[in-house]
């Protein structure tokens, strides 16, 4: 299984972060971007059955980092777009970390 799938919606394309699904893998990811990539992170809010957390990695558009008990935890330009051309080497970095491999 892939641990990371991309699914494109209106907005753009959106990453589905399969091989973390849960809430509290939801924090251990943005723990990850503030510590690997420099980032800023704001909680907008958590509910323990959803909860979005704003990520502003320096020089790059925010990202947005979603959780949903149904659908588990995706991550998305906040604004949309491709985040698979915009954050590739992010992507790919997560792939690499996540794969069980």
């Amino acid at each position: 299984m892939k641990p990371l799938v991309l699914i494109s919606n209106d907005q753009g394309t959106e990453c589905q972060i399969v091989a973390a699904p849960t809430n509290e893998d939801c924090h251990s990811l943005s723990q990850y971007f503030a510590k690997y990539w420099d980032a800023e992170i704001t909680e907008i809010y958590d509910t323990g059955f959803a909860a979005q957390i704003l990520i502003d990695i320096p020089g790059r558009p925010a990202l947005t980092l979603k959780h949903d008990s149904q659908t588990g935890n995706a991550l998305a330009l906040k604004n949309g777009g491709h985040i698979e051309i915009i954050a590739a080497d992010v992507i790919s970095d997560l792939t690499e970390r996540l794969s069980d491999e």
